[in-house]
């Protein structure tokens, strides 16, 4: 438990002085306001138009199942859906039950401000729910380098774009 603790500090000092740095340096942090509004960008190809080929996408404040659906119908996904509210979760489970897709798509009750995957884990972070409550540094822990992260913002979606580390090798 101290180690997580220490991590999540770690992190959070780490986030400060970036933040700080960059407005000292007068250069904007990766969080950026989308170029389109929220109605203009098509969340059934978000993970296309962010540039994500495949791996876990994740639905905060899911609502029903048709985005964990569509997503859970491309090649290379796994989708993964944090529902808040009991019926819902049953109805969104059902739905991809019938869909055929319980495996690639599922779904899961959460209510908490942290996450549940492991560090670098998701690719596509969606979090759909404007009272979502996550700290930035929890949405960094979890997504891989080069992963995507969309926050609902004033009538848009902000992306946060999670940089490759400099010490860290790709595959080729």
């Amino acid at each position: 438990m101290v180690k997580v603790k220490k991590r999540r500090r770690n992190g959070l000092r780490l986030m400060l002085v970036t933040l700080v740095g960059c407005v000292a340096l007068g250069t904007p942090p990766s969080w950026s306001a989308a170029s389109e509004g929220a109605a203009d960008i098509d969340l059934e190809r978000l993970p296309e138009q962010s540039g994500i080929s495949g791996g876990l996408l994740v639905q905060v404040g899911c609502r029903d199942a048709e985005l964990l659906v569509a997503w859970g119908q491309q090649t290379n996904v796994l989708a993964h859906g944090l529902v808040s509210d009991r019926e819902r979760l049953r109805e969104t489970r059902t739905r991809i039950q019938a869909e055929g897709l319980y495996g690639r798509v599922t779904a899961a009750s959460w209510s908490g401000r942290w996450l549940p995957y492991a560090d670098n884990m998701v690719n596509l972070l969606l979090v759909s729910a404007p009272d979502h409550g996550l700290p930035p540094d929890e949405i960094d822990r979890v997504l891989a380098p080069g992963g995507v992260a969309w926050l609902p913002g004033s009538g848009a979606l902000t992306r946060y774009d999670k940089p490759w580390p400099d010490d860290m090798d790709q595959w080729t």
